[in-house]
Formats: C-alpha cells, structure tokens, sequence
C-alpha cells in the first residue's frame, strides 16, 4: 500500500511571493515620495551673468570682475 503525500508546502511559496510584493510596494513608495519632493526642498541655486576683464595696469596685472544682471553677489561670503 503506497502513502498519500499531501502538497504541505504549497504555504510557504504563497507567503514569499506576498512579502516580496509588500517589500517592492514599500520601495516605490519611497522613490516616488523622493522624486515627488516629499524629502524637502531645496535653495534655489543663484544665477548672475559676470564680465570678466585681464590685463595690465601699468607694471601689475590687473583682473576686473563687472556684475552685468541677475542676483546679486555677496563678496562677504567669497
């Protein structure tokens, strides 16, 4: 007389396959809310157009920087 094998095992495989889908919701959850600006945001970046001018003044070498438009520049923090 042969035994009846019953398929016990069939519960574990179920199991894996959900937590690798509640793993990979959690991960485009995360991404999304970074790409989306949940993670803050940020300064923007200043933008200004500048004239740069070389050459000699008499014997020194002269360098001379014109601010032509856009924000302004803060020499304290140079």
């Amino acid at each position: 007389m042969k035994e009846q094998h019953v398929a016990e095992d069939a519960v574990s495989p179920v199991i894996g396959v959900m937590l690798m889908l509640v793993v990979t919701i959690i991960i485009a959850a995360v991404v999304s809310g970074f790409a989306g600006g949940l993670a803050g945001t940020q300064e923007k970046t200043p933008q200004a157009s500048i004239a740069v001018k070389t050459g000699y003044v008499g014997d020194n070498f002269d360098i001379s920087f014109e601010h032509q438009g856009g924000d302004p520049i803060r020499t304290k923090e140079c």
